[in-house]
């Protein structure tokens, strides 16, 4: 853990400081839900409608064509190329000894 405070703060201990800046996010999610949720309840909200059906319409593979085909293999074969260049990049970067 990085201590980059000052701890002869009169607020808070250097402990308690690195602990809220830590769990900053956390905190404000809960507490701006809290508040939205209720000091705000005379504002009324729209209800989210739900889909019976399927949201996404498939093509029959039966029906594509050689080019439909040809071109997503070609596509699926560049993003797995792309994902395992990210993967060997982050992996060269981290596992360098100047890292420990």
């Amino acid at each position: 853990m990085c201590c980059s405070f000052s701890f002869d703060s009169p607020y808070l201990n250097g402990r308690i400081r690195e602990v809220v800046s830590d769990c900053a996010l956390p905190i404000s999610v809960v507490v701006c839900s809290f508040i939205g949720s209720y000091l705000f309840l005379d504002i009324e909200l729209p209800v989210f409608s739900v889909h019976d059906g399927p949201i996404f319409k498939y093509p029959q593979f039966d029906k594509l064509s050689g080019m439909n085909l040809l071109s997503a293999a070609g596509l699926g074969f560049l993003l797995a190329l792309l994902i395992f260049i990210d993967q060997n990049i982050v992996i060269s970067l981290t596992h360098v000894p100047e890292h420990k």
